[in-house]
Formats: structure tokens, C-alpha cells, sequence
């Protein structure tokens, strides 16, 4: 069995969602941002056992296991890290051959028989689309202003009448049952038939590319139905997945930019106009899964949603959660009354990159929104306006806050002095970080590892892990802790940062760890209150460190200046602890 490559291994971790791996060996229940469920590592009754999406790690919060998705799958099956990860490359169908000695079974079974159907009929749509009989399906897309590159890309096909998919699937092997769970067939007044049919077939694909579903647009243009999709089934479910990830992940790992739009064929306008990194959520509610992904998968978003009343709706709605996830934020500029679709068929390219080049940014966009929303001609609309404005203002930077203080004077009138006045009643108190208690798990049978390290410790490698600058800072400023512990883990941190610019906790546990050092590193991410890199936080708490240091050292050398032997030895050290002092001030 060969050495598997590290970058494979962060390949291979990146594309797992730990949510559906755990949920192929225990039943899950969605609590809250988590899911949890009964530890398998121990005699549990009550659910303890938490998995956390957005960090992508497992934990029990009464034996004390947990890590990423590898170290489930090794602890479950009592296997080695490398089986592991092996197993981990089958379950996303990723040929692994090269590294493994042995076979390895599939999780389920059953799930990889339907994932194979719903590619067959991927594939067979897409022959049928090619085909003679298709030919008129091809022209409808062609004057809908699709080419074949894009036709090809995106897997488009199209099902025709005449149960033609059961028939093909029947002669593929398949059973009813199967077609059934991944509803591709149904039953019918009389017999089973087709789900789809007359219809233009678009692909929808889970994050790791496997066909899960389609949404379907009707041929004919009288069509009462424009479009259909597949309802939820044993492989999809609409709010756990996103039109195009895949594509995005597997060309932009983490890419900078995500484009953020409503229906397949917006996806479609933007890679026709040369972006790729677009997506769709084929509508504009967003669950929490969803949101998930997205924070996952890049490091800023692009909202591009219809320019119509319930797509401005729809950008707030998605905005404001986005905002409050600390997702850097743009809203795509758009003044005509098209969506991104009609735009591109309509201006062309052009259209769609001056959008991008002219996005709004988020607290311009919300003052627009406001003024649609409330007006700006009699004095009552005004003072709405500002009540709807103020409270995304009150968390944010002084140069932020000035600056659009300023945007809402010039469109309202009041003077800055008096929004400002108006903002601080607006603030609620914010408790400084000083003051702040690490939350204590309950039930937790295990030694805290974290109980015994200074807080500011703490802060610094919590910060660390947000942020490669809070590393830069710590290497430069301090670069080690007292704490042993502490310190490892500060060096685990810097080694990962040197070959990527952003950390997931989930990789730092792909490292051969002890099992101290790994339940270290989910105490550190279950005891600390902070989620966004703060810069103020690190410098003030290596200068914390600093000084504990130097009150230290200082109270060593005073010991050592009591039991010095004879004037010379005492002046040295005198000397030694006055300039210690003079240093410090």
C-alpha cells in the first residue's frame, strides 16, 4: 500500500461532506446548526455524539471522541488512517488502485446501484438529445441560444414521449424498485411510467459530480408546466445541494469568487459570458445546509438573482445571512428588468461583465433596497429608511460606518452628526473580549486539556486557525507558547500555512496525531467564543504573554539576587533586571 500524498489527502477531505458520510453508519438528526446522533464509541442511550457541518468534524461530548470524517471511518471500522482515507476515495468514487492492496466495500450498496442508474439516464438523454428523434429537441435549444460546447459541458439531454427511460432502464437491468427511489418513474393511472418526458433534461449534480437529479423544462412553449424537477428522493434532497458545485470545486478549489444565481440557464449565462464559477440554488430559498457549503467553498459571493421585486427580496434575505457569516459580500449590478439568461441573449457578454465590474457592495446595496422599500420624499419615509439602515452599520469599523453615514446623509438630508447620534442609540452593548468565559461542556468524562493553558494561549491559536495573517503575527511577534501543548499546536498551524493560504480545522486532523493532541484541538474549537479573525486579539494577547514572561523572569532573577555570593555577581544581575524594566516601557 503506497504513501498517499498529503495534497491528495486534503483533496479527498475537502470533497467529503462528513454529514452524509456518519449518516451512512448511524441514523442523524438535524439539531440546530448540527446533527447528532448515538456515539458509536461508547454505550450511549441519549444522543451525545455532535457533527458539525460548517467545521466538517464529529465530536462526543461524553466520551471525548471525535475528529474528521478519516478518523470516523478508522474508529468505526477499526481500521488504520490509511484504509481510511482509501475508503473514504471509493465512497466519491476517486480510483485510489495505486494505494490499496485489497478491495474495499462500498458503504451502501444500494445508494452506488442508484447513482449508477441516475448516470445511465444522465447518459441516455443525452444520446437521445443527438439522436434523430431529437433533432427538433437540439433546434429548440440551439434558437434558445445554447451552443454545443454548452450542451456538451452541462450533460443537457431531453426525454421524449413513449416511457423510452423505463423501457431503457428495464433493459439495463434495473428494477422497478430502484427507478421508483430515485423518481424516475411513477405510478400511473393504469401503469408505471416515465416522470419526465417532452421535456428539455437538465442534470443536477451532488458536490462530487454524481448525478442525483434533473430539472426538466417542457418542449412545448404553451406548456402550463414550465418546469419540473425531481421530487425528493434516496439521493436528492433540494436543500442539500447546489446546482454546479461540483463543477466550481473541482476548477476553483476554494475558489475567491461564487456566483450566486436563481435557475440552471442563469448558470449557463455567466460560463457563456467566461465565468464558470457560477451557481444556482434553482430558486431563491437557501437552507442551512446550503449556506454551509457555500462558506465552505469560497471565500467571497456574488449574488445574482433576477432584477425583478421578489429577486431583491430574495438578494436581502441571502445577503443578510451571508453577512452575518462573515462571507465578504457583492451584489451583481444589474438595471435592466432581465434576468442574467435574457440578458446575455439579449446584450451579449458585455452585459453580464459589467455587472460583475459595477457590483454593488453590500451596504450600498442596502441602502438601495431601503429606498425602494420606504422612499425618500415625505419626512416619515426618511426616518424609516434610517431605522431600516442604522442597525447593519452598528458592528462595523469606524471607517465603514463614517463613510456610509455620509451615502445616507446625502440621500436623506439629516446630518451626519445626527445619524451618528442616532447610531449609537441604535448599538446594543458589546461585551469586550477581556470579560469573556470559554463555555464549559457538560457531561464531558475526560481531562480538559484546555483547563490548564492560559486563556490568551487559547485566543492566540484560535485566532491562528481563522486567519494565516494571526499566524504571520505570532511568528514574528512572539513565535512560541509556554505551553507545550499550546506550542505543538502552534506549530502544527504554521506548518500547514506554509503551502495554503487558508486552514480547515478538518485538515489539521488528517496529521498523525496523538490522541491527546486531537482532543486538544476539538476542546480549542468547543471552548471559544470567537469565529471571525480579529486582528487587536492577538496582538493584546502576545503582549499579555509577553509580560507574564517578563514578570517571570524578573521574579527568577530577583530569587537568584537574594542568594548571590559577593557586590559583583548582585551588580550583574541588578544590572540585568533594571534593563529588563527600561526595555519594557
Amino acid at each position: 500500500m503506497g504513501n498517499i500524498p498529503k495534497e491528495l489527502i486534503d483533496d479527498i477531505r475537502a470533497k467529503s461532506d462528513i454529514v452524509e458520510t456518519v449518516s451512512s453508519y448511524i441514523p442523524l438528526n438535524k439539531k440546530g446548526k448540527n446533527f447528532v446522533g448515538l456515539c458509536p464509541f461508547h454505550e450511549d442511550s441519549n444522543p451525545s455524539m455532535s457533527v458539525n457541518p460548517e467545521r466538517q468534524i464529529f465530536k462526543c461530548f461524553v466520551c471525548g471522541e471525535g475528529g474528521n470524517v478519516f478518523t470516523f471511518i478508522e474508529k468505526y471500522e477499526k481500521s488504520n488512517f490509511v484504509s481510511a482515507v482509501i475508503k473514504q476515495a471509493r465512497n466519491l468514487n476517486i480510483d485510489m488502485s495505486r494505494y490499496e492492496t485489497t478491495s474495499i466495500k462500498p458503504v451502501n450498496k444500494h445508494k452506488e446501484k442508484l447513482f449508477a442508474l441516475m448516470k445511465d439516464v444522465q447518459n441516455f438523454t443525452s444520446y437521445q438529445l443527438k439522436s434523430k428523434d431529437g433533432a427538433a429537441a437540439l433546434e429548440v435549444l440551439r434558437q434558445r441560444g445554447y451552443p454545443d460546447e454548452i450542451i456538451e459541458k452541462f450533460g443537457i439531454g431531453v426525454a421524449l414521449s413513449g416511457n423510452q427511460i423505463l423501457k431503457f432502464l428495464k433493459a439495463k437491468g434495473y428494477t422497478e424498485e430502484e427507478m421508483l427511489s430515485a423518481d424516475i418513474i411513477r405510478i400511473g393511472a393504469q401503469d408505471l411510467q416515465d416522470v419526465f418526458y417532452q421535456r428539455i433534461m437538465f442534470p443536477i449534480n451532488d458536490q462530487y459530480g454524481n448525478t442525483i437529479a434533473f430539472s426538466a423544462r417542457a418542449l412545448d412553449q404553451n406548456s402550463k408546466v414550465k418546469y419540473i424537477n425531481t421530487g425528493e428522493s434516496e439521493l436528492y434532497t433540494k436543500g442539500n445541494n447546489i446546482y454546479n458545485l461540483d463543477r466550481v470545486k473541482k476548477e476553483f478549489r476554494n475558489a475567491e469568487t461564487m456566483i450566486i444565481t436563481e435557475g440552471v440557464t442563469d448558470v449557463f449565462a455567466f460560463s457563456m459570458a467566461g465565468y464558470d464559477n457560477a451557481v444556482s440554488l434553482l430558486g431563491v430559498a437557501c437552507s442551512e445546509t446550503q449556506l454551509q457549503l457555500i462558506k465552505r467553498n469560497t471565500k467571497s459571493v456574488l449574488l445574482a438573482f433576477d432584477a425583478d421585486k421578489a429577486g431583491y427580496d430574495a438578494t436581502f434575505a441571502l445577503g443578510l445571512k451571508l453577512s452575518r457569516m462573515h462571507i465578504p459580500l457583492k451584489i451583481w449590478y444589474n438595471d435592466s428588468s432581465l434576468d442574467p439568461d435574457d440578458l446575455y441573449k439579449q446584450k451579449g457578454k458585455e452585459a453580464i461583465s459589467k455587472g460583475i465590474e459595477e457590483a454593488l457592495g453590500w451596504f450600498d446595496f442596502l441602502l438601495t433596497y431601503g429606498i425602494g422599500l420606504y422612499g425618500i420624499d415625505a419626512f416619515d419615509d426618511k426616518r424609516r429608511l434610517i431605522s431600516f439602515y442604522l442597525p447593519h452599520l452598528e458592528n462595523q469599523d469606524t471607517l465603514t460606518q463614517d463613510f456610509y453615514l455620509g451615502q445616507l446623509s446625502k440621500v436623506s438630508g439629516f446630518d451626519v452628526l445626527t445619524l451618528k447620534a442616532q447610531l449609537r442609540n441604535t448599538n446594543a452593548p458589546i461585551e469586550n473580549y477581556e470579560t469573556q468565559t470559554a463555555p464549559v461542556v457538560e457531561n464531558y468524562n475526560d481531562a480538559l486539556y484546555t483547563q490548564n493553558i492560559p486563556r490568551a494561549e487559547l485566543e492566540i491559536l484560535n485566532q491562528m486557525i481563522l486567519s494565516k495573517e494571526a499566524t504571520q503575527i505570532f511568528s514574528k511577534s512572539l513565535g512560541f507558547l509556554p505551553n507545550e501543548l499550546a506550542q505543538e499546536t502552534a506549530l502544527l498551524i504554521q506548518n500547514v500555512y506554509r503551502t495554503q493560504d487558508h486552514l480547515d480545522l478538518a485538515d489539521v486532523l488528517s496529521n498523525e496525531l496523538s490522541d491527546k493532541m486531537r482532543k486538544f484541538i476539538l476542546e480549542l474549537e468547543d471552548r471559544l467564543t470567537f469565529y471571525a479573525y480579529e486582528k487587536e486579539i492577538v496582538e493584546e494577547n502576545i503582549e499579555a504573554i509577553k509580560q507574564k514572561m517578563d514578570s517571570n523572569n524578573s521574579s527568577s532573577m530577583l530569587n537568584k539576587l537574594k542568594l548571590a555570593q559577593g557586590k559583583e555577581e548582585q551588580s550583574k544581575l541588578l544590572d540585568a533586571i533594571l534593563k529588563r524594566k527600561n526595555t519594557r516601557r
